[in-house]
């Protein structure tokens, strides 16, 4: 079986279950990388890096269900395959299957097992259809002006624009992804059929179905109080998704946002400039692979630089829609205990702080109002940045607060390779990179992420440096103490470490 180089994600609490999976299909696809993953920390790191052609998991992993799992993955990356590989299938599982071309379904036993790779190349090939199908449809929609989604045949987004968000109510088009069409809107009843919205989906996908012309208000959002016109209609050639169209009735539409206008012209430029890049790094990679040794030195020198610069303007256009996203944070409060955080974050790094021979001290830390989302970011990126930056001395991360004036200062302190204090005033500023790439990965975004997260909250954030000691940098932020929410909660003292 000859495939093309893809990745492959095996998610399964078995040992033995996953080595015979990964023999088995390492001999299948000799051209494929196949990561292995157990728990949820590595699946979370997975999640978030993608890339994936295919997942696969198991059902019982005792840390959340196979079905969970692989819906969460589909709804961050929707062209991505997903099988259900396990002894017991439940019945939803099977349902899906008959209307999901990137989705199968597969009973763990010796059969199964056999199976396997015939299923993942099938599945494969299902995905190469679609993205040239997909990708046409998911440009033009796009580019509409108007409110414009894709969905499945059950009425699930698979993709928005960033006026579909922004009338909805959401910040950033992603966050629409795996929704369905009746949670967003309200829907005129007396005018839908009597099977209900999702056999009527079904039947267009199928062509047994006129398209869908409805009068729909959004539930939520700047535009719920304007009833506009919902349009469904089936995507010519991919008999598997429909596209959807929202148009408010004329002088019901929000009032013009300028900021939101900007926003969505940074998602439209990043989205025209993804594909030429993804296409350069595409052919460099094949340029390595195929051609590599006939290059010489110099060569082969230009086509890793080539490839390695793709991916960073990558990463940075990713980075900046980010960034802009942040500008407009208004954060939920919930109540945060920021020792939880701390104690989460720590856990994501457990494996490079083992190979470091590294460790975290941690004071006691208040527990205040805040996004608990946010506060995840933001010590990622200060613990992240403590790792990445770490000097030849066993690293020591301390992470303390103490309130002042009515603020929480949390003091994030680490005794790496330091910061130039006339450099101080620039670690905030977006892709500025005070070390070479060479040298240190990065695009120099972290801490303008954390700067844009901590003044969402009220805050501020700023850099100092022991006396005499360079290499000990201080990265101090602000939270105002009037969102504290354990009114009795002792003060802690600058320094004071508590446990380890």
């Amino acid at each position: 079986m000859t495939e093309p180089s893809c990745k492959l994600l095996l998610i399964d609490t078995s040992p033995s279950d996953a080595e015979l999976a990964d023999k088995l299909l390492s001999q299948a696809f000799p051209n494929c990388e196949l990561t292995v993953v157990s728990d949820a920390v590595a699946f979370a790191e997975q999640l978030a890096n993608g890339g994936f052609s295919a997942v696969i998991s198991e059902q019982a992993l005792g840390w959340a269900s196979g079905m969970d799992v692989l819906a969460t993955f589909s709804r961050r990356h929707p062209l991505t395959a997903t099988i259900l590989f396990s002894e017991t299938l439940p019945p939803e599982a099977c349902r899906l299957e008959h209307g999901n071309r990137l989705f199968a379904c597969l009973t763990k036993n010796s059969a199964g097992f056999l199976q396997l790779a015939d299923i993942v190349a099938s599945l494969l090939r299902a995905i190469r259809e679609d993205q040239d199908v997909y990708g046409f449809w998911r440009q033009t929609l796009g580019n509409m002006n108007d409110p414009a989604l894709t969905v499945t045949a059950d009425g699930q987004v698979e993709e928005a624009n960033n006026a579909a968000a922004g009338v909805l109510g959401y910040q950033d088009a992603a966050e629409l992804r795996g929704l369905g069409l009746e949670p967003l809107f309200d829907l005129d009843a007396g005018r839908l059929p009597k099977a209900g919205l999702k056999k009527q989906l079904q039947a267009m996908a199928k062509g047994a179905a006129d398209p869908l012309d409805i009068q729909a208000t959004p539930l939520k959002g700047a535009s719920a109080a304007a009833r506009g016109r919902l349009t469904v209609w089936p995507l010519p050639g991919d008999a598997a998704r429909l596209a959807a169209i929202y148009r408010p009735q004329a002088g019901k539409q929000a009032p013009a946002d300028p900021d939101g206008e900007y926003q969505q012209l940074l998602y439209a430029v990043s989205h025209d400039l993804q594909e030429p890049l993804q296409l350069v790094s595409r052919y460099a990679d094949l340029l390595q692979e195929d051609y590599g040794a006939a290059l010489e030195k110099d060569g082969r020198f230009i086509v890793r630089n080539l490839a390695s610069n793709a991916r960073l303007t990558q990463s940075m256009l990713d980075d900046l829609l980010e960034y802009s996203r942040l500008g407009r944070l208004e954060p939920v409060l919930v109540e945060v205990d920021l020792n939880e955080i701390v104690d989460d974050v720590t856990a994501l790094y457990a494996h490079k702080l083992q190979e470091l021979n590294g460790k975290i001290k941690k004071a006691d830390l208040p527990t205040v109002m805040a996004g608990r989302g946010q506060m995840v970011r933001l010590f990622q990126n200060l613990i992240g940045n403590a790792i990445k930056f770490h000097g030849r001395k066993k690293l020591v991360v301390s992470v303390t607060a103490a309130y002042k004036d009515g603020y929480w200062e949390v003091m994030v302190e680490d005794n790496g390779i330091g910061i130039d204090r006339e450099q101080y005033r620039n670690v905030f500023t977006m892709f500025k990179r005070l070390h070479t790439e060479e040298n240190i990965p990065g695009n120099g975004m972290g801490l303008a992420f954390c700067e844009r997260i901590v003044t969402a909250h009220g805050g501020r954030i700023w850099v100092s440096a022991r006396e005499g000691e360079k290499e000990v940098v201080i990265i101090h932020f602000s939270l105002p103490a009037d969102t504290l929410v354990s009114a009795g909660k002792r003060h802690v003292q600058k320094g004071e470490v508590i446990h380890e």
